[in-house]
């Protein structure tokens, strides 16, 4: 269950890496079953305000795991929670919905970032194996070819797709879709050609396609519904469509010449295939946890404190300071505080009860007068 620890003025930021912490240019990355498995295994994770992008690529490093953040995500925001016990996937999945972001496992590659993205990214990633599975021979060869991908940080994205291009002999069209920005750097592990420059062209909404010669490709916005289309032989298990319609609102499944065909997600595709072929297929989701909060205060003006808290919880303060005088209390009444793992409303009343004050939560707003 996540914690936070607040003083009066900021909170209490803490996060230490191991002491010998490795580097990513070090790591050797998992990857094929042995990832899979990993992903599987129990995983423990305890952060108190830590920074995201740090945090995350120390935990991907520790478990052999790549990580990549979204270059729209703020790599500095600061988390706490606390996981114990969970496969690596949950614990993932965990610290996206605690910052609000959306988390995909492309292969090899734990990608967070907006969580529109990160829905769309593996089915984008599908589509594109597809489109260069349809061309000439000489030109399907090379994108299909593995290389780890790599860059330093302050690489710019057009470098990255320009270093691609010149590795597969490919042109770009509108380049220029590309904004100038300064990247991070990061160590990924081998990916197919369509796949590294996917995850270049999905920081910025954009996709890309081929030309019928697949030596020209052009970027284009992601389209707003990114569908993935295959079938499937039944086999004797016809009985379990409806089983899957309810199970994946998000995709479309008819029936037609004894195949299953089905319209959707490349997620939703995998687990309906592997329930066709017998195998256990887990549709896993998490949300956040309930949040609670440590609060050690010392001799702090109350109404200090309460706007202080309201930043941190995100509140809209309003005190009614007329009212909270005419019932003969100040908002500079000092007060101490020393709770652990509180609710948001128990943190509230411990603040409250000592300078006589009561408070009511209206959606975001919260507003504070005497108590009666």
């Amino acid at each position: 269950m996540p914690h936070r620890r607040y003083s009066l003025l900021l909170a209490c930021l803490i996060f230490a890496l191991p002491r010998d912490s490795i580097r990513a240019a070090d790591v050797v990355w998992l990857t094929g079953a042995k990832l899979q498995q990993q992903l599987t295994l129990p995983s423990s994770v305890s952060w108190t305000g830590a920074p995201l992008r740090k945090s995350l690529y120390a935990l991907g490093e520790a478990q052999k795991v790549a990580v990549l953040l979204d270059r729209r995500i703020d790599p500095d925001q600061k988390l706490d929670l606390s996981i114990e016990n969970d496969s690596l996937e949950i614990a993932f999945k965990k610290i996206a919905a605690r910052g609000k972001l959306g988390y995909s496992q492309l292969g090899p590659v734990a990608y967070f970032g907006p969580p529109a993205t990160a829905a769309k990214l593996r089915t984008l990633s599908a589509l594109r194996k597809e489109e260069i599975n349809k061309l000439p021979a000489a030109a399907h060869g090379p994108l299909a070819r593995q290389a780890a991908f790599r860059w330093d940080d302050l690489a710019t994205p057009r470098d990255l797709l320009a270093q691609l291009t010149t590795e597969s002999g490919i042109e770009v069209k509108n380049l220029d879709l590309l904004p100038h920005d300064l990247w991070a750097g990061a160590r990924l592990p081998a990916l197919g050609w369509t796949d590294r420059a996917t995850l270049v062209a999905v920081q910025f909404d954009l996709t890309f396609s081929f030309d019928s010669s697949g030596k020209t490709l052009t970027l284009a916005a992601i389209p707003e519904n990114v569908t993935l289309e295959r079938s499937y032989t039944l086999g004797g298990n016809a009985e379990n469509v409806k089983k899957f319609s309810a199970a994946f609102p998000n995709s479309q499944l008819r029936v037609a010449g004894g195949k299953l065909h089905i319209r959707g997600p490349a997620e939703d595709h995998d687990l309906i295939e592997q329930a066709l072929a017998g195998k256990t297929a887990r549709k896993t989701s998490v949300t956040p946890g309930k949040q609670v909060y440590t609060l050690q205060v010392n001799q702090a003006p109350v109404g200090k404190l309460l706007q202080q808290l309201g930043k941190q919880l995100e509140f809209d303060v309003q005190l009614d300071e007329a009212a909270i005088r005419a019932a003969g209390h100040t908002l500079e009444t000092p007060v101490s505080l020393d709770v652990k793992n509180v609710s948001a409303d128990e943190l509230l009343k411990a603040a409250c009860e000592p300078a006589s004050l009561a408070f009511t939560l209206d959606g975001k707003t919260l507003k504070v007068g005497p108590k009666k």
